[in-house]
């Protein structure tokens, strides 16, 4: 299992592309444009433009969990209660596999 936590994928996109890559296999050396390519089209505002345009275009769904794309911003949505409950059931779920340990929250 590969963990690349949101903060991380912001704070370091390239470095984390380059995880993901090498964890599913590929080779990013073959196109050296690729995982900025990839940062490029991951960047918060542009998922969020082609999710809109799906929509436009006849896509059923909606865009409502696509809020602001910032670090953080999870505090203004979770109150302290649901947080720890939300703490609580990530460390029982992953205890087993090592997933969170000392993870930090921003």
């Amino acid at each position: 299992m590969l963990w690349i936590a949101y903060e991380d994928l912001v704070r370091d996109s390239m470095n984390s592309i380059e995880k993901i890559a090498a964890f599913i296999g590929v080779d990013t050396r073959a196109d050296p444009t690729l995982v900025g390519r990839v940062a490029e089209g991951c960047k918060f505002d542009n998922v969020k433009r082609r999710a809109q345009a799906s929509l436009d275009g006849g896509a059923r769904g909606d865009i409502d969990h696509l809020r602001k794309g910032e670090v953080g911003d999870w505090r203004n949505h979770f109150g302290e209660e649901l947080f720890e409950e939300f703490e609580r059931e990530i460390r029982r779920r992953f205890a087993d596999d090592g997933v969170g340990v000392g993870m930090e929250y921003e």
